[in-house]
Order: C-alpha cells, then sequence, then structure tokens
C-alpha cells in the first residue's frame, strides 16, 4: 500500500496548502484521510487489472 501511494504522490501535481481545501476549511479532516484511502484503493485496483492482464507494456506502466 504504501509503494502505491508513493505512486500516487509522485503523479500528483503538487498543489499550495491553501489549495487542497474548500473555502473555510483550514484543517486536516476525517474526510481527507477517508478519501486519500479511497483514492489508494482504486489505484490499487487499476494495479491489479494492469498486471494481470498480460500485455508487457500495460504491466511497464504501473511497474
Amino acid at each position: 500500500m504504501v509503494a502505491a501511494a508513493a505512486l500516487i504522490i509522485q503523479q500528483t501535481p503538487v498543489q499550495s496548502t491553501k489549495s487542497c481545501f474548500r473555502a473555510g476549511q483550514d484543517r486536516l479532516r476525517v474526510s481527507n484521510i477517508a478519501g486519500m484511502f479511497d483514492a489508494i484503493e482504486e489505484f490499487n485496483e487499476v494495479i491489479a487489472t494492469e498486471r494481470a492482464s498480460g500485455d508487457p507494456a500495460r504491466q511497464a506502466r504501473v511497474r
């Protein structure tokens, strides 16, 4: 899971802290963390699908 998170972080454009939150929301909330884990789970599904495809090019994209 850590590797997938690192991959997501590497592929995500850097934003300022202020732009990551909605107006008036200046604290990290449980929903922010839950959303991060949801994104990791979704990306893990993509990785599993690409690895199972048997296509070397698709497999190489998720290494």
